[in-house]
């Protein structure tokens, strides 16, 4: 998953929106822009569409390659 501001001149209620690529297993990615600066591994796995939540693990890959685990809250 890969994040970035959507728009840096935006300033909706103090926020700024932020952009993601979501992968999947198959390297099939899709955009997505959520309304909200901290977002959960719950808010990203329902973007994708990956029902129950519950049932998936979101990692975040940084720039510098490392993965870290999304909480889902």
């Amino acid at each position: 998953m890969s994040m970035t501001t959507a728009d840096p001149a935006s300033d909706k209620a103090g926020g700024r929106d932020l952009a993601a690529q979501i992968g999947n297993e198959h390297f099939e990615f899709q955009s997505v822009t959520f309304d909200d600066q901290k977002v959960t591994g719950a808010q990203v796995a329902d973007a994708a569409g990956a029902h129950p939540v519950e049932n998936f693990i979101v990692l975040a890959q940084f720039s510098n390659f490392e993965l870290e685990t999304l909480r889902p809250t």
